[in-house]
């Protein structure tokens, strides 16, 4: 099982499987289709996409991950969100908390299963701040996505403008 994205947009992947009678013909015209794309223009501009050099990324299904989301202001996290990808632009909102990972009455989007942090997440939450404030330190505003691989900590991607930089907010 291999996972295929390309790395100038968002919500392009694709799972494919290599077995007999899996005809990659349609991965293949997809993949075609996302590279023939500029996804700065998309879903409103987002600046940061349009001079990528675009290109595919292979790598191995690594199944339905937990993504940690921080959502950032001056180095500072702000708000914790989990999530986990079950398809192009369909998504399972697991939680949305503030830094104390005990509560926040705000979210985005979809209503998250629940506002708190479970006690084994807080321990990976432990491993993950100082790398997010690390990486987060430089930025007036960015969202740094990570994984929790095998109890290790895995970077996915730092987001400038999510929700195509229309989201509006008292707190960012």
């Amino acid at each position: 099982k291999w996972f295929f994205r390309c790395n100038h947009g968002s919500g392009w992947n694709m799972r494919f499987e290599k077995k007999k009678g899996n005809d990659p013909t349609y991965l293949i015209s997809k993949l075609n289709e996302w590279l023939s794309l500029n996804y700065a223009y998309i879903g409103g501009y987002e600046w940061q996409y349009e001079n990528i050099n675009r290109g595919i990324i292979v790598q191995p299904d690594l199944g339905q991950l937990l993504d940690w989301q921080f959502w950032c202001e001056n180095g500072e996290i702000k708000y914790i969100q989990l999530s986990r990808k079950l398809g192009k632009n369909l998504e399972e909102f697991i939680c949305f908390t503030d830094s104390s990972c005990e509560n926040t009455d705000m979210y985005l989007g979809i209503k998250p299963m629940r506002f708190k942090l479970l006690s084994k997440e807080k321990e990976t939450y432990k491993k993950m701040k100082p790398i997010v404030e690390q990486l987060a330190s430089d930025y007036k505003f960015v969202r740094v996505d990570l994984y929790s691989i095998n109890d290790k900590v895995k970077f996915s991607e730092l987001t400038f403008s999510p929700c195509s930089g229309n989201l509006i907010s008292h707190d960012f």
